[in-house]
């Protein structure tokens, strides 16, 4: 566990950029923040990467070993944080590889009302080579 007491620390910088989507795509990361969002992460094993908390929180029960614990000030969490009143629990985690199917084309149909309609839009996929 690493204590971080300044705003101004490169980790704290790397992880306020995260903020943008730019930085998240190039490092394949994202942070979330808050006591549920993190428990939640930490239910799946090797998505939680670095979990950081504030001065007065504690660790989550369920922490891997592998996760890398930084302990912040109050200066360095409110940095990172984007809500207003931050839960003083963050995380950065790994983002999901993609699943298996790879389509070349994809017709998604949502809150389609009228069965008529939705055959119409299948018929019309067909026609133009969607299978």
């Amino acid at each position: 566990m690493k204590r971080i007491e300044s705003a101004k620390n490169q980790k704290v910088k790397d992880w306020k950029k995260l903020h943008a989507k730019k930085e998240r795509t190039k490092t394949n990361t994202f942070l979330i923040e808050g006591e549920h969002l993190v428990e939640e992460a930490l239910k799946t094993p090797g998505v939680v990467k670095e979990i950081m908390v504030a001065d007065e929180a504690d660790f989550p029960a369920m922490i891997d070993e592998s996760v890398a614990r930084y302990v912040l000030s109050a200066d360095a969490f409110s940095a990172i944080a984007e809500t207003e009143t931050p839960q003083a629990v963050a995380a950065v985690c790994r983002m999901p590889e993609s699943g298996p199917f790879q389509y070349e084309k994809l017709l998604l149909a949502d809150a389609v009302q009228d069965p008529g309609n939705l055959g119409t839009i299948i018929r019309t996929a067909d026609a133009a080579g969607i299978s």
